[in-house]
């Protein structure tokens, strides 16, 4: 009996957990580096949980590297996707502002938010060495 009652319990916790991953698609990818396009995936597609900031590689090649962290959270009526990418280039790592997306919750709002992220990274002022970053994204939760 207690076996049976351990085994229920167990089973009705983990729901509220598994209820709460969400799908973010990132698609559309551009990456232009000093006015020259570069060769990227055509979708990333990643799950994430509620609260759990998600680390996700969205350009890569010999010289640099782009990380995104995206986290959504849920208060009241309202959902938030927060994303915050770091440029990586010869070792040095510059950073974007975080960006936030507010969407409120409604029975007549569809369960999606979508929108565009665009971003310019400076590497270096001087030379006016730059990447210029933009992607689309959606968001079921």
């Amino acid at each position: 009996m207690k076996s049976l009652l351990t085994l229920f319990i167990i089973a009705f916790s983990s729901l509220p957990l598994a209820a709460q991953l969400s799908t973010l698609n990132i698609h559309s990818i551009s990456v232009n580096h000093n006015q020259e396009q570069k060769a990227v995936q055509s979708t990333i597609e990643k799950e994430l949980a509620l609260d759990r900031p998600v680390d996700i590689t969205i350009f890569e090649d010999g010289k640099m590297q782009i990380i995104g962290t995206f986290e959504y959270a849920r208060s009241g009526n309202r959902i938030k996707l927060v994303t915050f990418l770091r440029l990586i280039h010869q070792g040095n790592m510059i950073k974007s502002k975080k960006k936030k997306y507010v969407q409120f919750i409604k029975e007549s709002v569809p369960r999606e938010l979508s929108g565009v992220f665009a971003d310019n990274y400076f590497i270096d002022k001087a030379s006016l060495n730059a990447v210029d970053l933009r992607f689309k994204f959606n968001f079921n939760y």
